[in-house]
């Protein structure tokens, strides 16, 4: 599932056009790339609501918490680790806790360091 788009589907008959603006598509190249990779099935959608601002694309796991990937995979950022490098966290954190967000409620793999927003935690 892809959410936050910001364009609907366009044309007469939308089965048959492609989705217009490239956050749809991002999301289902990181969608694609997760799948590949093959730390898919912690995997319950991709929210690209902050992308069209130049904001990260990120995980919504089916334990209903968030990891923010970042850039796209095709579109890489200065400063963001590669998109291999991202996909070697979510192993070793799968490795580690057995869940790709490393049992935490929100979790940032696209910075140089792994970081653990623990915001509003009691």
């Amino acid at each position: 599932v892809i959410l936050g788009c910001f364009e609907g589907p366009g044309g007469r008959d939308p089965r048959h056009t492609p989705w217009p603006g490239m956050d749809v598509h991002s999301g289902l190249d990181l969608l694609k790339t997760l799948w590949s990779a093959g730390v898919y099935e912690q995997v319950d959608g991709i929210d690209v609501s902050a992308y069209r601002d130049g904001g990260p694309l990120e995980i919504i796991t089916t334990h209903g918490t968030r990891v923010v990937w970042g850039s796209a995979p095709e579109e890489w950022k200065a400063g963001e680790p590669s998109v291999e490098e991202r996909v070697q966290r979510l192993k070793k954190l799968i490795e580690t806790s057995g869940r790709i967000d490393g049992g935490q409620k929100r979790i940032e793999i696209h910075r140089a360091r792994v970081e653990i927003d623990r915001t509003g935690d009691d």
